[in-house]
């Protein structure tokens, strides 16, 4: 899974039209934390996830010269763990762009407009 950016966008002066950007073969890092009770000194209030990996940006879905990465990262509740961490992943990287297209597995796209 990927998304194609459909706005232009710049690098180095270069402009690319219809950017791919994916998380690829990436590791997804898990990091549990927690916020203090402020009433409480010491005392946990309630815990959560950090997720977080790194997108690549490419000229084109076929991975053909390599632009960027992107860091992304999210935090969770535990209940959330059971989702696709990269699917929660790919919608916080969709808010960077202003329209991007799935690129799915088996090659079709939907198109997703902010």
């Amino acid at each position: 899974m990927g998304i194609i950016v459909n706005s232009e966008q710049t690098f180095n002066g270069f402009k690319v039209n219809n950017m791919y950007v994916s998380f690829g073969n990436q590791t997804i890092y898990l990091e549990k934390g927690y916020t203090l009770n402020p009433l409480i000194e010491g005392s946990i209030d309630s815990h959560y996830y950090q997720v977080s990996s790194t997108a690549q940006k490419w000229v084109t879905k076929e991975k053909e010269n390599y632009l960027d990465r992107v860091p992304v990262t999210i935090k969770i509740q535990e209940s959330e763990l059971k989702n696709n961490l990269y699917e929660l992943l790919y919608t916080e990287l969709k808010k960077s762009f202003q329209s991007t297209t799935d690129v799915l597995e088996d090659d079709t796209t939907q198109d997703q407009e902010e």
